[in-house]
């Protein structure tokens, strides 16, 4: 009886083994969801109980999610200083 050949998996095909960073991915993803599901309700009872209403809980949100916002644009969408034809510290001979 002839071997079988090994058949050739597809360009797109996963590896084989690489199944625990998958339920890892998984395993982080539930707790943050469990996290954000307590942070949010949370807070705007923390500020409804403070202030009798849910607007700085709300200030709070803006202000976070303006700091998230800077700081992606520092570090992701501003230009590099190579690109803004800086001279490079590279060609300092020191």
């Amino acid at each position: 009886m002839p071997r079988q050949r090994a058949r050739a998996k597809p360009p797109g095909a996963r590896l084989e083994g690489c199944g625990h960073r998958k339920r890892r991915r998984a395993r982080i993803h539930r707790r943050d969801r469990r996290l954000r599901r307590y942070l949010i309700p949370s807070g705007f009872g923390k500020s409804i109980a403070i202030t009798g209403g849910p607007q700085l809980a709300l200030v709070i949100y803006l202000a976070f999610y303006a700091v998230c916002l800077a700081l992606t644009w520092w570090f992701y969408l501003r230009k590099s200083p190579a690109a803004s034809g800086a001279t490079s510290l590279a060609e300092a001979r020191v």
